[in-house]
């Protein structure tokens, strides 16, 4: 539910994504359930920043057809099991038993996008949340399932990469203005900026981004005719169109498929 605006947080490195994916469904809910308070959720939240703003860090996986939704289920496993307090070795099995069998596909974002585009961070905490619970009653993952496994994370997903702990996170994560895939907030706001200055009809728009924002909200003709909520607010071309034409996205404005027909561009 609180994904589905798309106005999430953001970590932009090497792999970008949304930490506050970690906080609603397993911190939240599971320290609820465990009678815990502030200071706890804080804390574990903490680490579940912390880590999953270290492997945005360390790697990305987009380019190899991994989507960074993988690393939340490290990082809401961590952030479990660090609010659950589970010994070292319940900790580890944890992260195996979370990550194991939680591996998503970029074909999430890529084409016209569905109504997963949402909900597949949620899935993965939600597993992490049965990955955490079975850790706790003793139940073991699969070994050795970053580093050393002949089958493991770095084979099959990742490749070799060091992961830092030590920096602090926090401070070097966004907050959106705007609703929208955050590589489309400078548009949207010098769209916004533009539309104040436009008097009459507009012919055509040139705009010039960079590659990151070209692979995820442009490149697919999907981007140049959004049929779903979820395209729409991942297509440059069109919330430049919509933020020209309405104003600067807000909150639930872009709900509806764009009508279809001629003149319709």
């Amino acid at each position: 539910m609180t994904r589905y605006l798309d106005f999430n947080d953001t970590y932009l490195s090497k792999e970008a994504l949304h930490p506050s994916d970690n906080i609603p469904p397993p911190l939240i809910a599971v320290g609820y359930a465990m009678s815990l308070g502030g200071e706890e959720l804080l804390r574990a939240s903490y680490v579940s920043y912390q880590v999953v703003g270290a492997l945005s860090d360390a790697v990305s996986i987009r380019d190899r057809g991994w989507d960074h939704v993988t690393y939340i289920s490290v990082s809401s496993a961590a952030g479990i099991a660090n609010l659950m307090g589970l010994t070292e070795e319940r900790f580890e099995n944890a992260l195996s038993l979370g990550i194991n069998n939680n591996i998503s596909m970029r074909q999430t974002r890529a084409g016209e996008l569905s109504m997963w585009k949402g909900f597949t961070a949620a899935n993965a905490c939600r597993n992490s949340v049965f990955a955490a619970l079975l850790a706790q009653k003793g139940f073991t993952g699969p070994s050795h399932i970053f580093t050393g496994g002949e089958m493991g994370f770095f084979k099959q997903v990742s490749g070799e990469f060091d992961l830092d702990l030590s920096v602090d996170r926090v401070p070097r994560t966004m907050i959106k203005n705007y609703p929208v895939e955050y590589h489309a907030m400078s548009a949207a706001e010098a769209a916004d900026e533009l539309r104040k200055e436009i008097r009459g009809d507009i012919e055509s728009v040139s705009v010039d981004t960079f590659r990151v924002a070209h692979t995820i909200i442009i490149k697919d003709p999907e981007k140049l005719r959004p049929r779903t909520k979820e395209t729409a607010d991942h297509s440059m071309p069109y919330i430049i169109a919509y933020t020209l034409l309405h104003g600067a996205p807000r909150p639930g404005c872009l709900r509806r498929p764009v009508p279809q027909g001629p003149g319709n561009t």
